[in-house]
């Protein structure tokens, strides 16, 4: 196995400390196919934001800059991850993905934050 338990929690070995919320979403990532579960399983490994750079060069992924075919990846994994309970959502921050918790809404064209 690639997990270990500390203190109560799962740790990927290498790799950032998983909570179990966590842990259940990188489930679900590995039952998605090609690039949309490599980039899931990669951002969630890394702790919940990953470099663009770093994705793209990922062997499943392979991508050449300017990265344009992540747009159609995030837009099609946050339709996917709006249907779990809890919600998640990925955005692009400065040539980083970030994976939070919570659902997005689109107002007039762009991509909000639903307030609670």
């Amino acid at each position: 196995s690639n997990y270990l338990w500390h203190r109560g929690r799962v740790v990927r070995q290498g790799q950032h400390e998983l909570d179990r919320p966590m842990l259940k979403l990188l489930d679900y990532a590995r039952t998605l196919k090609g690039k949309q579960r490599r980039v899931l399983e990669i951002v969630i490994e890394e702790g919940g934001i990953a470099k663009l750079s770093d994705i793209a060069s990922d062997k499943v992924v392979d991508w050449k800059s300017p990265y344009s075919e992540y747009n159609s990846v995030e837009y099609h994994l946050n339709i996917k991850l709006s249907k779990l309970r809890p919600t998640w959502h990925l955005k692009t921050h400065d040539k980083e993905i970030h994976l939070e918790r919570g659902a997005i809404q689109r107002l007039r064209g762009k991509t909000k934050r639903k307030s609670k």
